[in-house]
């Protein structure tokens, strides 16, 4: 988490201080490179994120499939690193947690830009790999 954090806010940082003027034109842009690079990145688990859209689903008509883009985009409204997803919705040679029901995953998802990084632990054990 700490180096997908630190990679996106180095890009950012890049993107302002060398690319200002190509960038002049798209000022939402900035703005949003501005945030990433001014504040620590939200780290919430998938389960907190997936409480926070099930309270607000009324509200999520815009966001039909109730993923995790919608607490990032309506509720915190800044860059935010999800983690720790059920096994059941990742492939099985993810590093199983140590609570045995989530996997050691993460998505770095941006206000109105979506996911820009996915990442994961794989299993580097053959007879883990084979038994499940």
């Amino acid at each position: 988490m700490n180096c997908a954090d630190d990679f996106l806010k180095f890009v950012s940082k890049w993107a302002l201080e060398n690319c200002l003027e190509d960038l002049k034109f798209l000022p939402k842009q900035v703005d949003r490179l501005q945030l990433m690079t001014s504040m620590s990145f939200l780290r919430i688990s998938n389960a907190e994120a997936m409480e926070v859209s099930k309270q607000e689903r009324e509200k999520a008509k815009l966001y039909p499939f109730m993923d995790c883009s919608y607490p990032v985009d309506e509720i915190y409204k800044m860059p935010v690193i999800i983690h720790n997803y059920p096994k059941e919705l990742k492939p099985f040679y993810f590093l199983l947690n140590d609570d045995g029901k989530t996997v050691a995953a993460l998505d770095i998802i941006v206000p109105k830009a979506g996911k820009l990084i996915r990442a994961s632990e794989n299993e580097e054990c053959l007879r883990v790999l084979s038994t499940r």
